[in-house]
């Protein structure tokens, strides 16, 4: 078995999702999105100490 974990050492932690913020990447168009504005939210509650797992709130405003 392959055990493979992608790390980000200059991406900041943000516990909640926002579908009225931007999420475009100008610099890198393909990894940038463009998220249609619903009023999604998703909240992460909890997580695991190594951060493998987390606990999420989906909800709408």
């Amino acid at each position: 078995m392959i055990n493979l974990m992608i790390v980000h050492n200059n991406t900041r932690i943000n516990p909640q999702f926002d579908d009225n913020m931007s999420y475009v990447n100008d610099d890198m168009t393909d990894a940038g999105r463009n998220v249609p504005e619903i009023g999604l939210k998703i909240r992460v509650i909890s997580e695991s100490e190594d951060r493998t797992a987390a606990k999420i709130l989906i909800y709408c405003d």
